[in-house]
């Protein structure tokens, strides 16, 4: 029998605390980098991979010897990033209680204010040159993840608020959800996300419509770099064992 498929597991710098008055030196010696690209890491607003193992020991050491210097990081394995799914809603509704979606299967996802761990608003190049605006919404409980296209949804009927805008949608999950909506997938962190994707060799599922369903497909690589962007904000939010 041929053996199991290696699984490899990543160590994430994300954004770190600006007082961390960090000592360059041992933590280069440790990374095994020029004390310059260790700078970079850590200044990043995003995040970037630092180390890829293939033992989970290795990597939960790693993350304790820099725990020790001041840097926190995340631990995420191959099955970590496949198990996520990003499920496109062909509807929604919010409520009291909560947000219906509906999938373009037309098979229901209910998530309760209480669930909600982040949002995330991701401005995605199209392959026609155009933008969409993507909505994702993080939840506590799972790892599927409901995404709002804003082109498919008139947010006056969404809230039942005549007028009503995405910015009022995104209020009201604030308000409700008791969290802040994350912009940063833009032109500004355009770059850097798509040469961070480019570290991973899994990708998060994905529940779309189909191409003749969007007023243009979306640029497959831009599309990746934001899933795993909202993969990665997703695990610092509510962490996994890795």
């Amino acid at each position: 029998m041929a053996p199991a498929p290696q699984v490899t597991y990543y160590v994430i710098m994300t954004k770190q605390s600006p007082d961390g008055g960090f000592a360059l030196r041992p933590i280069s010696r440790l990374l095994k980098q020029e004390e310059e690209v260790v700078e970079e890491m850590l200044q990043t607003t995003t995040y970037m991979v630092v180390a890829r193992y293939a033992k989970k020991a290795n990597a939960e050491g790693l993350r304790g010897q820099l725990h020790a210097l001041g840097v926190e990081v995340l631990i995420l394995s191959d099955s970590d990033i496949k198990s996520h799914l990003f499920m496109w809603a062909k509807t929604a509704n919010s409520g009291q209680g909560g947000m219906a979606f509906m999938d373009f299967t037309e098979k229901p996802l209910f998530c309760p204010w209480a669930d909600i761990a982040g949002v995330m608003l991701m401005q995605v190049k199209c392959e026609n040159g155009s933008e969409a605006t993507l909505i994702d919404v993080h939840r506590v409980s799972t790892t599927i993840v409901p995404r709002l296209d804003a082109a498919h949804f008139d947010f006056s009927a969404l809230l039942e608020q005549k007028g009503a805008t995405i910015e009022d949608f995104l209020a009201e999950i604030e308000s409700r959800g008791k969290i802040d909506v994350n912009r940063q997938y833009n032109d500004d962190h355009r770059e850097a996300l798509q040469k961070a994707a480019k570290d991973f060799a899994s990708a998060p599922g994905t529940f779309q419509p189909g191409d003749d369903a969007l007023t243009s497909p979306y640029d497959r690589r831009d599309l990746l770099a934001a899933n795993l962007f909202s993969l990665v904000k997703a695990a610092e939010r509510v962490p996994s064992d890795g």
